[in-house]
């Protein structure tokens, strides 16, 4: 399991994002979650942004679910975990930068209204 901390000037951790297996689903394949705590919370149910598993009949389809992305059942194609787990961080990211650019043009319109 990867883990990735960020540490502010303190040494204290300020971020954290990891992968972690928490168990099998219905069907016997592993299931992924990922956590997130960007301002050092501690790790819990909330921490969780996405889960992912294969598939029980076609190994090159994967099911995810984000709520963050607010992607309830959702299917990704891949050779691997570690693809998807990488595709999933980068539509997070992609995700996030459209959040911020909304968020941007919205206060733009609104200082303009000023």
């Amino acid at each position: 399991m990867k883990h990735e901390f960020h540490y502010n000037i303190k040494g204290a951790a300020i971020m954290s994002k990891y992968w972690k297996n928490i168990g099998n689903n219905k069907y016997g394949k592993p299931c992924y979650a990922l956590y997130f705590t960007p301002f050092g919370e501690d790790e819990s149910d909330d921490a969780v942004i996405a889960i992912v598993a294969q598939d029980n009949e076609d190994t090159k389809y994967y099911n995810y679910t984000s709520k963050e992305m607010n992607v309830e059942d959702d299917w990704l194609f891949g050779d691997n975990i570690d693809d998807i787990k990488d595709e999933i961080e980068e539509m997070l990211i992609e995700h996030w930068e459209n959040e911020v650019e909304y968020l941007e043009d919205k206060l733009k319109a609104f200082k303009e209204e000023e």
